[in-house]
């Protein structure tokens, strides 16, 4: 399950785990959460065959999002989900065999936490595209 497997990916990296922990969550924050954080979508997913025409291959727009109080602390996080999310050799995650993935673009924004709090929350959006 390619949900699973993202999660997966994005916790067992270093780099990422030693700035938000285990505060990644699929498609929404956990209201509960501290900053920073990491939001993940997988926001398309299309089949296709292969050159041989016998294999299925699947590629799914998954967008990550590090989520901070400060500029500086989003840059970091967002640089650490650019580095897990580009891989050329298969790796393989809660069983799903992810061939390859690579960034299509990286967008910055700010907005409201939607915590109660009146801090603006930085976010790094990095969009990639993972084949499996």
């Amino acid at each position: 399950m390619l949900p699973k497997a993202i999660f997966k990916l994005l916790d067992d990296d270093s780099g990422i785990g030693s700035v938000v922990a285990d505060r990644i969550s699929p498609y929404v924050r956990n209201r509960e959460d501290e900053f920073p954080c990491i939001v993940y979508t997988i926001d398309n997913q299309e089949t296709t065959k292969a050159s041989d025409l016998a294999t299925l291959l699947t590629r799914s727009d998954v967008t990550v999002t590090a989520l901070a109080r400060s500029m500086i602390t989003a840059e970091n996080v967002g640089s650490a989900i650019a580095s897990a999310v580009t891989f050329s050799t298969p790796t393989t995650k809660e069983g799903v065999c992810m061939l390859s993935s690579n960034i299509q673009s990286i967008r910055r924004d700010f907005g409201d936490p939607f915590d109660g709090s009146t801090d603006l929350v930085y976010r790094v959006h990095v969009e990639t595209s993972i084949f499996t």
